[in-house]
């Protein structure tokens, strides 16, 4: 099939550009060919014709069964993966029809504004990204690519998404996000195998109801456009576990009613002005909840229900008291609480931190906390399993909700049944905190191609092995109220660590290894030794919001800091310098990274 190039200008690179011919050879060995950031306005031709054999290399063929391995044309492979990123390609020739074996084609950052017709016969791709372009609308040839899996075109100007989209059905990631996208089609929800939805940064006022039959939906992220309701289908959603509504203008709790493996939600920065037991009821197995920046007048009691709630940010709300029973929710590590007016609550005792606030809460409780929760308390389906104190697991019920939690038994060493029981059902969250191990055992690396969430918080370890490095998939690690030191350069293999908490330890800097964890977006260091704030190394974190250095030993704080602007959670309480005061720190951290920003010296 052939493609004909109606505007007679097709693009030559420039005369200085060239693909050099060992770069051709490794190409042709291994199918793998990266041209990035070499500052390319076009592509050569020879990109396009990378398999085809010139004229010059015919005639000097070597025919010999005993020719350098290098020389064996007969070995070569076809191109499976072309990255053009980081360029200023304008133009994509028609001549990519030559690599129809390619599976991965990455151009973002260019300066693209259409793709070619002939795209149409790359029928074996299956990741194409096209973001941060100048792509008006969705190139037609793009629905025809049927095997993609990964699609991302986030960044560019795209106003609208065609009916077509509804073909990409094998779709497992989408990324739409930072466009001007003012609705969707209706077919966009018969993706049913999207995992990964991004549709933040746009101008959406709804969301089409046929949102539920997308049920392969783990991660939906509709921050920042104008949504001032949620359709109700999004409750069923029955494998959601991260949901991003950060920065719209709903006024109601979203009803989560089916999203029982819900872990992480954001709603923070809209007009919520309640909330109440009955919206929990359906979500308690939520460790992260975001309602900063709303209008909560009062927190029920009924929170309680949320049993393994880890993190609660209810900053700048109308909160002027605190249930008491809060202070007996033992997962709650993190509870940010600033920009309120609290009648009840003194500020010293707020700015000391959540463990002081949770026990000042606990004092104020008159009844049995113990019984309170048992009566208040609905039976779930989903409850976290823990594991009894004769060890004897129930292995369906751990195997249903993909948690072991085994903390709390005083344990030196971890039951041979327990690691069995974690293998067998390949659990995605370990629980092994408030226990009395002196070390995390390598008999845990049989979990690691699955392992999502691992908690070895309040033991007796000193330090940490680098064969926990191999835990690729790892989202969140929790080390805190340990004895350790330092980490292993190790650790910054782990690509898809999103939260890491090393608080109450012995470090005396932030390790080093951490500043390569491309996503990291929380970083709890309190109560250590630490005595500088590294901002060279943390600019290096483009999507950490949560940094808490709270109680350490830092004396002066570098006014570069201020530039983190991706912060949305800084807490420097309980440390020796004496700027920003402390009259500043209690404004919250818009009001520390602006105060920092403002002492940069002036070039």
């Amino acid at each position: 099939m052939f493609w004909e190039d109606n505007d007679n200008a097709n693009p030559k690179p420039d005369a200085t550009v060239d693909l050099h011919p060992q770069l051709v050879k490794q190409a042709r060995k291994s199918g793998n060919l990266n041209l990035c950031n070499r500052g390319w306005t076009c592509v050569p031709d020879n990109v396009w014709k990378i398999n085809i054999l010139s004229n010059q290399e015919l005639k000097s063929l070597s025919y010999s069964m005993d020719a350098a391995a290098d020389d064996k044309w007969w070995d070569q492979v076809d191109l499976s993966r072309l990255n053009l990123a980081n360029n200023q390609i304008t133009k994509i020739s028609h001549e990519i029809v030559n690599l129809a074996a390619l599976q991965v084609l990455d151009i973002h950052d260019n300066q693209l504004t259409d793709l070619p017709d002939s795209m149409a016969v790359l029928t074996q791709l299956t990741k194409l990204d096209v973001s941060c372009n100048r792509l008006p609308k969705i190139p037609s040839c793009i629905y025809s690519l049927t095997e993609l899996r990964v699609l991302l075109l986030q960044n560019n100007q795209l106003s609208e998404v065609d009916d077509d989209v509804r073909e990409l059905g094998r779709l497992e990631e989408l990324n739409l996000s930072t466009n001007n996208l003012h609705k969707l089609p209706n077919t966009i929800m018969s993706l049913s195998n999207i995992r990964r939805f991004n549709l933040s940064f746009n101008n959406l006022k709804e969301i089409p109801n046929g949102i539920g039959a997308m049920t392969a939906l783990q991660i939906l992220d509709l921050s920042n456009n104008k949504l001032s309701i949620l359709p109700s289908e999004v409750g069923k959603l029955i494998n959601l576990v991260q949901l991003y509504l950060r920065h719209n203008q709903l006024k109601k709790f979203p009803k989560l009613i089916a999203c029982s493996q819900l872990k992480e939600l954001y709603c923070g920065n809209n007009l919520i002005d309640s909330v109440s037991r009955a919206d929990f009821e359906p979500i308690v197995n939520v460790k992260i909840l975001e309602l900063r920046d709303n209008s909560i007048a009062s927190i029920p009691d009924g929170i309680v229900i949320l049993s393994v709630l880890e993190r609660l940010d209810l900053t700048n709300n109308h909160l002027i008291d605190l249930p008491p029973i809060l202070g007996f929710m033992e997962h709650l590590s993190t509870l940010s609480l600033e920009g309120n007016s609290f009648k009840s609550v003194r500020r010293d005792i707020v700015k000391k931190g959540t463990s002081h606030l949770l026990k000042y809460l606990r004092s104020r409780f008159k009844e049995d906390p113990v019984l309170t929760v048992l009566t208040e308390k609905e039976p779930s389906s989903v409850e976290p399993i823990t594991a009894p104190d004769t060890y004897q697991l129930d292995q369906f019920a751990i195997g249903r909700s993909k948690q072991l939690l085994f903390s709390n038994k005083q344990l030196k060493h971890i039951p041979d049944n327990v690691v069995e029981t974690a293998i067998e059902c390949q659990v995605l969250n370990i629980d092994l905190s408030k226990n009395l191990l002196q070390e995390i055992p390598p008999c845990l690396m049989k979990t690691f191609n699955w392992l999502r969430d691992l908690d070895f918080s309040h033991n007796r370890i000193t330090s940490v092995p680098s064969f926990l490095s191999s835990a690729s998939h790892l989202a969140s690690l929790k080390l805190s109220s340990n004895c350790i030191e330092t980490l292993p350069t190790e650790f910054s293999k782990l690509d898809n660590l999103r939260e890491i908490c090393i608080a109450n330890n012995k470090f005396k800097q932030i390790p080093s290894c951490l500043y390569s964890l491309s996503k990291l977006e929380i970083l709890m260091a309190s109560d250590n030794q630490i005595k500088e704030i590294d901002v060279e190394g943390l600019s290096a974190l483009t999507v950490l919001s949560v940094l808490d250095l709270n109680n350490n030993d830092i004396c002066k704080v570098p006014p570069k800091l201020g530039n983190l602007t991706n912060l949305r959670s800084l807490q420097l309480d309980g440390n020796c310098f004496k700027l920003p005061r402390i009259s500043i720190l209690a404004k919250g951290t818009d009001a520390i990274l602006t105060y920092l920003r403002d002492k940069i010296p002036a070039d």
